[in-house]
């Protein structure tokens, strides 16, 4: 069974993989490679929490289409860990009020337009993936934190088997404000799959000498500039939470109720982005209020790059 799903995993990303060499092929214009590393060990306070969400990568691109300019195709290959507070207790000593050991390795497409006057875009991405032992979560941090001379997680072993995931997106953004120095832009979102439905009102609000009306680091879509570049932004989020079954499945049924989580959930994200020419590099801080009853507030940060081809 275990190899079975291994080997349905490799096809998928093969076909993936294929389809998007494919459609490289008969493209051609603004393509944008970008690579973004998340960490709580990179939160403003200064020192690493490894708890909640603790750490991610996503690697992907963005292809822009030769017969719509305005529109492209996106892939991405996302993996996420998630600990509870200690990961020095063994799985018996872990409180099932706690986060869960979890990790998602998933495959995302999507599709991305932007209005003719690039004053708004709207996206909708598929997803597919694994949580359990599969996503390869327990393996990355147990080699990283031997190479950075860190505390061993404990408790891998009763991490949440979830199995496949599936899940759809669309996003709407629109510029309200678009000027010299400011850019202020409203944003929606929704998610709706078999792990995680909810959606989303944020802003946007964004510094800096240009007329693009978009957070670069959201949108993937960043113009060349002759000379250095940087800007300053902001995004307050409202999330209002249907279900997580990361949170509402308990991997050691004791008779505890499961969480109580909390429907509504304020996430900010505060970032600085410099560019030269074709590449960016950001540097970015996340926090969100607790997610569940028993749970705290969590930062963490995230580094991103994005290169023009």
């Amino acid at each position: 069974m275990l190899n079975g799903g291994i080997l349905s995993i490799k096809i998928f990303y093969l076909l993936s993989a294929y389809f998007l060499l494919g459609c490289t092929v008969r493209t051609t214009g603004q393509d944008v490679f970008y690579l973004d590393a998340q960490n709580d060990f990179l939160n403003y306070k200064g020192h690493g929490t490894d708890k909640y969400f603790t750490g991610g990568i996503s690697c992907g691109g963005m292809i822009q289409l030769k017969d719509k300019q305005t529109h492209y195709f996106t892939i991405a290959l996302v993996q996420k860990t998630y600990t509870p507070s200690n990961i020095r207790l063994l799985p018996e000593e872990l409180s099932p009020s706690d986060y869960p050991y979890a990790g998602i390795t998933y495959l995302s497409i999507g599709y991305l337009v932007f209005n003719v006057n690039n004053t708004s875009y709207t996206k909708g991405t598929f997803s597919w993936g694994n949580n359990g032992s599969l996503s390869g979560a327990s393996l990355l941090q147990r080699e990283l934190h031997k190479i950075i001379g860190d505390r061993e997680p404990m408790g891998w072993s009763s991490q949440l088997q979830l199995g496949n995931i599936a899940q759809t997106q669309i996003e709407h953004l629109h510029s309200l404000l678009n000027t010299n120095w400011l850019n202020v832009n409203t944003n929606a979102a929704m998610e709706i799959g078999n792990t995680f439905n909810n959606f989303s009102l944020a802003m946007e609000f964004k510094i800096d000498r240009s007329k693009d009306s978009f957070i670069e680091f959201f949108s993937k879509k960043i113009n060349t500039y002759t000379k250095p570049h940087i800007s300053i932004w902001a995004k307050p989020k409202l999330e209002f939470v249907i279900d997580n079954r990361l949170l509402q499945s308990n991997p050691k049924p004791s008779g505890v109720s499961p969480r109580n989580i909390n429907k509504l959930i304020y996430h900010s994200s505060v970032g600085i982005s410099f560019q030269m020419k074709k590449f960016l590099i950001s540097l970015i801080q996340h926090y969100n209020t607790p997610e569940f009853n028993t749970a705290m507030s969590h930062a963490y940060g995230e580094i991103g790059i994005q290169l023009n081809l």
